[in-house]
């Protein structure tokens, strides 16, 4: 193929072919004697003595009334149904370049305004009486833009959530499923096939369904739609009516009983989906929810989502999703400006609350931190086209064309385009919103700490983030978060270089992606080139990520986030503006101006971190194998298939609703080692439990691998993905790197509290998923169920340890000095004892800020021989 497209530069020497083997084989080592075999039991086993874990109360509430979804700590009434929703700054997506239309030199954007998305949305039922919601810079009730309703959940409470359908059944149902006939032309399509083969074919060498002409062409038989094998249950729209306008509702990243399939929490292996219908007919057009959040549940940033089978990525194009809040400080002027005492009551612990810990941490540092500097940071991607304008006729894989520069200018509305346009893609317009506006301009304040909170919600694409200044330099950042989960201290990323030339890389994407008809080539070339710059202060977040970023500008001016483009992957995109005032004290420019000093945030200690240590130590009960994998049948559809096998390659299994194969016990932990066998990244998510990530293999190794999988997984990695935030801290979601695996250990504990102080006495069961979340991926087949049950009975302490003795409730309850007390029938902090309505704290664990009271403030005295400090108000104050 080099020497057919006359170039002179020889590829490189490819080691054997053996290599491959033997890449896969070291990367084995160690987990032979393990039980890796990720299938332990069979849906018959599983269907003989089904126990009931249902959860009492939860199902479709067949006359939709929202009264018989109440009596929760908080509840929520929502309905979806279409809305024409504008999309600020849409009018500056460019349509068109030069050279788009004939003669014509002109850059095109969307219309003269801001145009309107006709989409399928979700909102708060105006005459139910929801719980109180997020900000409306999280969403609100849902009713003024894009995002769903943002919801507020804490540990150890109850939440009722009663969903509505009221889509019009009709709309979008007609010409939308993928058919035989499109999955025809998309394998008989030469450059849509064609790259997938090149590019598929470097990680799996057992795939070879194509032959390289001499003139460097890949040649395939024709495929006739009468030839077409479907498995209907994995293409997308055919089991929800040919329509996607049937929808459920998933928790991302929460600990929840499972509440996928029927009957909620449900053991049954055949249990079905449930099924939100967008008509009466069946009663099955409403369904209440019934959450028990574990007390474990860590309090950040979580979301809420479609989860339905065939529908999930037409929905989350469509922005059928919001953001969910489980820590009850959401701004800084919401927590206590006195310091506070830690209690066992999970939803009101300040100790817990990362909000608290940033507060605190700002206070101690020197930096200011106010409400304006809390950014709600939710990346979307959407795939439009014009409404009633048809781009792509009878073949989904045509490359679209837009309308005349004159309609372009007169188009108004948007929707979201087919399944298997945006899929392949063929969907010109794609681009990424940052909350619900395009481009949108934030604004800062120098010397503040910046706190961005980023959440990826992207059906098939990754996110990025970077902040530049006018003169395109990175600024560096902290990370404090990820998932949802606060960090032990934060983690600083530098804007030191991590990546080493590229040139030997793309000197081989030449050759390697020199194919007649691709232009993949291009793009690769393009991509080594823009990452030679790459440095670490940067993040490439997967769908339904989220990571908590801190930013320190140190000047007044004006800077850009924006993300990298991967070929396939997303489009390198400025996602928003942010316009930065000086502070009273620095961040000046010009003559005399003065930058703010960064503050390393480092060496500071959260409270609220989850410990990881404890569960390392833990003694997994088995190790589990598992490729994430696909074939290339093209006589198949969906086309290519998606599926799920073991690490021997022996059972590759595509989605099937009906069949459970995976069973793990509570009160156990398991070791996953989870691999790509492709050039193609997957993010790897499970539900109900958490998990902490504790090793990322990739590939390319020197000698182990071709040189051309070496090379592709350089290409479309780089160095600028991994970084310590993916590895050695928890996770709900992680990506699994191309040629490569992940490992991680989950332990499945979470359930139910019992009271008010996070007693747990059982754990969540039933029946769940795990999945690629990539949404094209998951919806295609790469997604597999899984079985837990409860394990053994919790035994509750035998005694519950005194709080304060006598009438505790003559106890202050608040202490003028911001001290640690016993506040009511509040525990002491660990390690004090108790004397009346005073802790007594030894010495030793007294922290630097009690150390100064006591050497200054009449109101603490020194007790005892060993020198503890009596916390408590003297009778002076």
């Amino acid at each position: 193929a080099a020497h057919a497209a006359g170039q002179t530069t020889p590829a490189p020497t490819a080691p054997q072919a053996s290599g491959w083997d033997a890449f896969w084989q070291s990367m084995n080592e160690g987990m032979q004697k393990a039980s890796n075999h990720p299938y332990n039991t069979n849906t018959a086993k599983l269907s003989q003595d089904i126990p009931d874990t249902t959860v009492e109360g939860a199902g479709y509430v067949s006359d939709c009334d929202p009264k018989k979804c109440a009596g929760a700590d908080t509840n929520y009434y929502m309905k979806a149904s279409l809305k024409s929703i504008t999309i600020p700054g849409s009018k500056n997506i460019v349509t068109a370049t030069p050279g788009t239309y004939p003669n014509d030199v002109k850059v095109h954007t969307f219309s003269e305004e801001d145009v309107t998305f006709y989409t399928r949305h979700l909102e708060a039922m105006k005459d139910a009486p929801n719980s109180p919601f997020g900000p409306a810079t999280f969403g609100g009730d849902g009713s003024g833009g894009l995002l769903g309703p943002a919801l507020m959940a804490l540990p150890g409470q109850s939440m009722n959530l009663f969903v509505m359908n009221e889509i019009d059944p009709d709309y979008q149902k007609k010409g939308y499923a993928p058919t035989a006939e499109n999955y025809a032309q998309k394998v008989n399509n030469k450059v849509q096939t064609g790259s997938r083969m090149a590019v598929s074919l470097l990680g799996n060498t057992k795939s070879t369904i194509a032959v390289v002409s001499k003139a460097g062409e890949e040649v395939f038989d024709p495929v006739t739609a009468a030839q077409m094998d479907m498995n209907f249950e994995n293409v997308p729209g055919w089991t929800t009516n040919h329509s996607f306008n049937l929808f459920n509702i998933h928790l991302h990243g929460m600990e929840v009983a499972p509440h996928l399939f029927h009957p909620m929490g449900s053991s049954d292996p055949k249990a079905p989906w449930i099924t939100l219908e967008p008509t009466p007919k069946n009663g099955q057009q409403c369904y209440c929810y019934k959450f028990q959040i574990a007390p474990t549940q860590s309090k950040g940033l979580y979301a809420y989502h479609t989860h339905r089978h065939g529908t999930e990525s037409m929905s989350t194009w469509s922005g059928m999703f919001g953001a969910l809040l489980t820590d009850n400080y959401v701004l800084p002027s919401e927590t206590p400006t006195a310091v506070l005492q830690a209690t066992n009551n999970p939803a009101t612990n300040p100790a817990s609350s990362q909000m608290y810990n940033l507060v605190q941490m700002s206070t101690a540092l020197g930096l200011p931190f106010e409400d304006g500097d809390v950014y709600p940071f939710i990346l979307y991607n959407s795939m439009w086209k014009f409404k009633g304008k048809k781009f792509v006729q009878t073949n989904p894989t045509s490359a679209q064309t837009f309308p005349s520069a004159t309609e372009t200018k007169e188009a108004s509305t948007v929707e979201v385009n087919g399944f298997l346009e945006n899929q392949i893609p063929t969907t010109q317009l794609s681009p990424f919103l940052v909350n619900q506006e395009y481009q949108p301009t934030l604004n800062a304040t120098a010397g503040h700490m910046s706190f961005f909170r980023i959440f990826c919600i992207s059906a098939q694409y990754l996110c990025g983030f970077q902040v530049k200044n006018s003169a395109g330099k990175n600024l560096p950042f902290h990370v404090t978060a990820s998932d949802g989960i606060t960090f032990s201290s934060p983690e600083y990323f530098s804007t030191g270089a991590i990546n080493t030339k590229l040139s030997v890389v793309e000197s081989g994407a030449k050759v390697m992606f020199t194919v007649s008809g691709n232009k993949l080539g291009k793009e690769a070339v393009d991509t080594v080139e823009s990452l030679e710059a790459q440095d670490q202060a940067y993040l490439q977040i997967g769908p339904g990520m989220r990571q908590d970023v801190i930013v320190q500008f140190p000047t007044e001016g004006t800077y850009t986030i924006s993300q990298t483009g991967y070929p396939g992957l997303n489009a390198p995109q400025v996602l928003a503006n942010i316009v930065v005032q000086a502070s009273a004290v620095c961040g000046t420019t010009g003559k005399g101006g003065n930058s703010c000093k960064a503050v390393s945030l480092t060496s500071y200690q959260f409270t609220a971190a989850r410990d990881v240590s404890s569960v390392v130590a833990r003694p997994s009960a088995r190790h589990v194998g598992l490729d994430f994998e696909q074939q290339l049948n093209r006589k198949k559809a969906p086309f290519v298939q998606w599926g799920v096998a073991d690490q021997s390659g022996s059972s590759f299994q595509p989605y099937a609703e009906n069949h459970t194969d995976m069973l793990a016990t509570g009160g156990t932990c398991a070791t996953w080692t989870i691999r790509s066998k492709d050039v193609i990244f997957h993010p790897f998510h499970i539900h109900v439990n958490p998990f902490v990530v504790q090793d990322v293999q990739m590939a390319p190794v020197a000698g182990k691998i071709e040189y051309t999988a070496a090379l592709a997984q350089k290409l479309l990695t780089a160095s600028a993905f991994y970084n310590p935030a993916f590895s050695n801290h928890w996770r709900d979601t992680v990506m699994i790197p191309p040629m490569g695996s992940v490992t991680l250990k989950q332990c499945f504990d979470a359930g139910p509290a019992a009271d008010n102080i996070g007693t747990q006495l059982t754990r969540f069961a039933g029946k769940f998923v795990f999945h690629c979340h990539f949404l094209t991926h998951s919806d295609t087949g790469l997604m597999h169920n899984f079985m837990l049950t409860k394990g053994d009975p919790i035994t509750p302490p035998s005694t519950v340890p005194s709080l304060v003795p006598g009438d505790c409730t003559t106890c202050p309850t608040v202490d003028p000095c911001g001290l640690w007390l016993s506040k009511g029938c509040v525990k002491c902090p660990a390690g004090a004892t108790v004397e009346g309505c005073l802790c007594l704290v030894p010495a030793g664990s007294v922290p630097a800020m009690m150390q100064k009271y006591s050497s200054s403030d009449k109101d603490v005295t020194a007790t005892g021989a060993a020198g503890g400090l009596r916390l408590g108000r003297a009778a002076t104050v």
